[in-house]
């Protein structure tokens, strides 16, 4: 059952990524380029999400008492 699962899986994923890889491979310069844009904004937002993620669980932890 597990192989039968995993194949299909595979059967799946593999031309995904085998597809993906050949899209990029030859604009790897511009995908570069953006990921270098937008770091600034994905840290920023990491940050955020960790902030409010603290927040959290200091809420539900000052509420359980």
């Amino acid at each position: 059952k597990f192989l039968a699962l995993d194949g299909f899986a595979a059967l799946i994923s593999v031309p995904i990524w085998v597809y993906l890889g050949y899209f990029f491979a030859y604009r790897i310069d511009c995908v570069i380029h953006q990921i270098r844009n937008y770091e600034f904004v994905f840290i920023i937002a990491l940050i955020l999400l960790f902030v409010l993620f603290v927040l959290f669980k200091i809420y539900r932890k000052r509420r359980s008492k």
